[in-house]
């Protein structure tokens, strides 16, 4: 029954399974017959001795198929010999013997034993034509077919061995063994997992049976398992027969230790490792499950949850598949080779290791000799066969590793970025080429994900950076303001040091500067550059900043101060109109020259108009060059970030500036920021007509 059911189930895989092109019809109907010829030996055998028409034609049906799966293995041969004589003898002489054991005693007269010499001739001749026609499927089949059929082959001709063996032993003792007549449905059930394999193998086949690595690694734990129990219990039963009075002591004790040694075997993860490396090569065409590997490379990568470095997290990612369990990780630093620096691959992380190793300078004649080959290593075998590596010379730091490690370069773009080396692998010395190509292919992943990764902390830095040189550009920039102001004073000490207006004036310009200073080293310990924004007169605005300048040449006139408000830092947006009043100073003559500094406003709008008389710009270098952080026609005095950041702070407060200028016919700057009313909130927007455009442009309150 047993054997029924195995053929029976792989028959149904071979139905449903298969592909529709894969010509597994003669494996299906053998495996199918096999299953009803096995249902049919109990009902068969009466009285321990098998009926003998009923099981003539059972048993001529099982051969014919198995002959007929033979005959689909021969290669297409153009000689009749080779090729049609074995398919017609797979359906001829099952109907021969057939016919002679059912017809013989009526035609010509042949007694029972007559009739049963006749099957066991016909039986031996079909056995030896089956051996036959395997021996030439495998030998004319193309070397590269070979290693696929060969478990086909093998299993069926275990087939038509045992009957060659069953019916020799018949012919030579004159009768049919009973015993070895029942065994036959058992041993038959041997081959099927050879049927199983093999169908997979063969490409003309190619099986879509699909069993799980997880499920024969298991599989494979728990039958090596029943055996090892099995021998050690015979083994137990002999101690105990020959042990006199200390036999069952002697078989209680063989026994616990046994097990003993069974769960420490099975507990080993080199044995588990081996024996996975074992099944991946003898019962799977692709030593790899290569989805799974990939969707634990990712799984790993990802999980972030430990707290892990991404480093770490890729060193165990390759570990998982090479069963390591430490290592450490070197990528290229991109910063090196400048500034009188080596270039070197920089230490990353470590795991489980108690040594770990620092910088590996680039020109290391290890790092020259991975560059070149670009191979996965493993040092074991560089140890075993020094002359398939060359010139490779193994740095002495690689013993704190432990007695072998596996080296993989980790390569993006044709060059080694990034190292990794790993201890106590245990895929073997040797490596092969799906070994290789796994772990390449993993390194080239890991090298990507590392370097963006390097990418981003080095973008994150240099943001930092950035943000940090503005701001101390920024803090320059006013400083430099705040010395000329106080330069200015100095300047004048010797000339009116007896006028109480000048002294007073000083005094007022010093107290402002050091105010000034205090907000200024506030902010910096703040991070920020500007204070918090509130409800600012912009006439008291511009008329601070008109007294701060008034020391300048042309001085300054006040125009239109319409009581307008917006939301802004005073003190910044003192700074920021002082900055352009200075910049007018500077475009004027200092006798003839006028600068003008009102306060405008049209509907929703509200802003500063500074105008003067000056040189003044042209269009191009309005757009290109007046904002353009650190681009200045001051020459050393100029840092080239007033006008910048008048802009950007004027923007961040939700305004526009505005620049009208013509070479010789002077500068128009406009700030202009949302107006708020009486009560500080923003002024309901209105539609602006013509009019109200033309006042703003203008410059007319």
């Amino acid at each position: 029954m047993v054997s029924a059911a195995g053929f029976g189930l792989l028959a149904g895989f071979l139905l449903v399974w298969r592909r529709r092109q894969a010509p597994v019809g003669p494996l299906t109907a053998a495996c199918l017959i096999t299953a009803l010829w096995c249902l049919g030996q109990p009902a068969l055998i009466n009285d321990g001795a098998p009926s003998l028409a009923p099981t003539v034609l059972l048993d001529m049906l099982r051969a014919g198929a198995w002959l007929w799966f033979a005959g689909s293995l021969l290669p297409p041969s153009g000689i009749w010999l080779e090729g049609r004589l074995f398919r017609v003898a797979a359906i001829g002489l099952p109907l021969v013997v057939s016919a002679a054991v059912l017809f013989g005693p009526a035609i010509a007269g042949i007694d029972p034993a007559g009739v049963q010499q006749l099957f066991v001739y016909g039986s031996l001749a079909i056995a030896v034509t089956g051996l036959v026609m395997l021996e030439q499927a495998y030998r004319n089949a193309p070397t590269e077919s070979r290693w696929g059929m060969k478990l086909l082959v093998i299993a069926a001709g275990a087939v038509f061995a045992y009957d060659l063996f069953l019916f020799s032993h018949a012919l030579l003792f004159g009768a049919i063994s009973i015993e070895k007549w029942v065994m036959r449905g058992p041993a038959n059930l041997l081959v099927i997992p050879l049927l199983v394999i093999g169908a997979r193998r063969y490409q003309p086949m190619d099986l879509e049976v699909f069993v799980s690595r997880h499920v024969v690694f298991f599989s494979a734990t728990l039958v090596g398992a029943g055996l090892y129990l099995v021998m050690m219990a015979l083994a137990g039963y002999y101690l105990r027969a020959i042990g006199g009075e200390w036999g069952p002591f002697l078989q209680a004790a063989f026994l616990v230790g046994a097990m003993i040694l069974l769960a420490v075997v099975l507990l080993s993860g080199d044995v588990r490792g081996r024996m996975r490396v074992f099944l991946a090569k003898h019962f799977y065409a692709n030593k790899y499950d290569y989805r799974d590997q990939w969707l634990g490379l990712t799984r790993v990568l990802a999980d972030d949850a430990g707290g892990q470095t991404l480093a770490r997290r890729a060193m165990r990612a390759v570990a998982s598949i090479a069963g390591c369990s430490g290592g450490a990780l070197w990528m290229y630093d991109p910063r090196g080779g400048s500034n009188g620096r080596p270039a070197e691959y920089q230490l990353i992380d470590h795991w489980n290791l108690d040594e770990r190793s620092e910088a590996i300078v680039a020109e290391n004649p290890f790092i020259a000799w991975l560059n070149e080959r670009q191979w996965v290593i493993n040092t074991e075998d560089v140890r075993q066969r020094p002359e398939v590596y060359g010139t490779l010379a193994l740095p002495d730091w690689l013993a704190g590793f432990g007695n072998s490690q596996l080296i993989l370069p980790l390569l993006a773009e044709g060059r080694l970025c990034g190292l990794m080396i790993l201890r106590e692998p245990k895929l073997g010395p040797r490596l092969d080429y799906e070994d290789i190509d796994l772990l390449k292919t993993a390194g080239s992943q890991l090298a990507a994900v590392l370097r963006q990764y390097q990418a981003d902390q080095l973008l994150s830095e240099g943001r930092q950076f950035e943000a940090y040189n503005r701001l101390t550009a920024f803090l320059m920039h006013d400083l430099k303001n705040l010395i000329a102001q106080q330069s200015l004073v100095v300047r004048n000490a010797a000339r009116h040091k007896h006028d109480p207006e000048f002294v007073d004036d000083a005094i007022e310009t010093i107290d402002n500067s050091v105010k000034r200073m205090e907000r200024l080293l506030e902010q910096l310990r703040q991070g920020r550059l500007s204070g918090t924004p509130e409800r600012v007169n912009l006439a008291r605005v511009v008329a601070d900043a008109v007294s701060r300048h008034s020391g300048g040449r042309p001085l300054p006139e006040l125009g239109g101060l319409d009581d307008l408000y917006v939301r802004a830092d005073p003190e910044a947006l003192t700074s920021v109109v002082g900055h352009v009043i200075r910049n007018a100073q500077q475009a004027c003559d200092a006798e003839c020259g006028r600068v003008t500094v009102s306060v405008i406003g049209a509907g929703d709008r509200a802003g500063v108009q500074i105008e003067d008389n000056g040189v003044g710009m042209d269009a191009a270098f309005i757009q290109d060059r007046l904002f353009q952080p650190f681009d200045t026609t001051k020459g050393s005095q100029g840092m080239g970030i007033g006008a910048y950041q008048v802009r950007e702070f004027v923007e961040q407060a939700g305004g526009q500036v505005h620049v009208q200028s013509a070479p010789g016919q002077g500068t128009v700057f406009r700030l202009c920021f949302p107006s708020l009313d009486v009560r500080g909130q923003v002024a309901a927007a209105t539609e602006f007509d013509e009019s109200h455009e033309r006042k703003l442009s203008d410059g007319i309150a």
